[in-house]
């Protein structure tokens, strides 16, 4: 009796990306196709093509390619109108799989994010110490727009967001407004920063976030809702006062709640690590 055993499949699909070239530059918003070919040498079960961060996470769809026999030929359309994309190093990405095997090509590309453009300009002023008025300086001429039952401590703009962040001190809370409808998108209570609710900074920082520090409190950003998406600690005994936020460091000084003194801290933003 002979026994005949099948081969076992060791060869991953061979794919090709013939475009985009590497090391080409587009100005979001744009039309980026995708083209080239997937292959194996007995079957394809499944061909994909997509955009990826320099993180290798989609920020596009992952898009089907029709498979025929062994073979797929990839020509795909991607629209990028995305204004939330920062400039840099992403992919375009094509993989197929065998069913057992994972073959891919990847064509590292850079996107040139929107550029800023000034759109309005907006003043806030403090009638009392209860009631904040947020104006509209239309041809010259301020337009009252809202008016907050909160007092102030200080407002940015957070581009990316298209919105408008106001930030109270006491009796105020974190407000963000959308800048083309005037409307309250969400509004966060300043009594979850610290059980002393002072603000010390409001900023709006890198990746679509609006920092807001706090006496006595952390660090917190703020991304599209009301919830902060990220947050620092201080040192013990200190408390932030003011902060640079860059995409990998939060460079901070920091004030002794005991003692005249302040450091400056770096922490690594995707750490718990920190110098001083």
């Amino acid at each position: 009796m002979v026994w005949a055993a099948k081969k076992k499949d060791s060869k991953p699909p061979k794919v090709e990306i013939t475009s985009p070239k590497k090391g080409s530059s587009f100005q979001i918003p744009t039309e980026l196709i995708i083209k080239g070919s997937a292959q194996d040498e007995t079957k394809l079960e499944k061909v994909t093509a997509a955009i990826l961060d320099e993180n290798f996470n989609p920020i596009t769809l992952i898009k089907p390619i029709t498979v025929i026999d062994n073979r797929a030929e990839v020509n795909i359309l991607f629209d990028l109108d995305d204004i939330q994309l920062n400039s840099g190093k992403y992919y375009a990405k094509i993989g197929a799989s065998d069913g057992t095997n994972i073959g891919s090509d990847f064509a590292q590309i850079s996107l040139i994010e929107v550029p800023r453009t000034l759109d309005a300009l907006y003043t806030v002023t403090t009638p009392t110490s209860t009631e904040t008025r947020l104006y509209k300086i239309d041809q010259n001429k301020p337009e009252l727009i809202r008016t907050l039952n909160s007092d102030y401590f200080g407002a940015c703009a957070n581009s990316r967001m298209q919105s408008i962040r106001i930030a109270g001190m006491k009796t105020g809370g974190l407000f963000s407004l959308s800048a083309k409808e005037l409307i309250t998108q969400w509004e966060t209570p300043i009594s979850i920063f610290t059980t002393e609710p002072y603000c010390t900074d409001i900023y709006e920082g890198p990746n679509g976030l609006t920092y807001v520090s706090a006496t006595k409190g952390n660090l917190y950003g703020y991304g599209q809702f009301g919830s902060p998406s990220v947050s620092f600690s201080p040192i013990k005994n200190y408390q932030f006062a003011k902060s640079c936020i860059t995409d990998k460091y939060v460079i901070s000084s920091q004030q002794s709640n005991a003692i005249s003194e302040s450091r400056i801290v770096v922490n690594f933003k995707n750490s718990i690590s920190s110098r001083e």
